[in-house]
């Protein structure tokens, strides 16, 4: 874990494109949960992992259309 990079609330959301707010509700859950770490009262962000969930969460043209 030495080279992994941990993004405080402002780089994560910058990084999602999401605003800050809602990426913490985010983070707390239910749905769409995104992986974070609480150390303490700061809540932090593994960049892969964000990255990881980014993608999964990711859709195609053809999933769109079907909604």
């Amino acid at each position: 874990m030495a080279d992994t990079k941990l993004l405080n609330v402002a780089e994560a959301a910058d990084l999602l494109r999401l605003s800050p707010r809602t990426l913490e509700a985010w983070a707390r859950g239910p749905h769409p949960r995104i992986p974070a770490v609480r150390l303490g009262r700061r809540l932090l962000f593994d960049r892969t992992a964000l990255e990881d969930w980014l993608q999964s969460h990711t859709v195609t043209p053809r999933d769109v259309a079907q909604r």
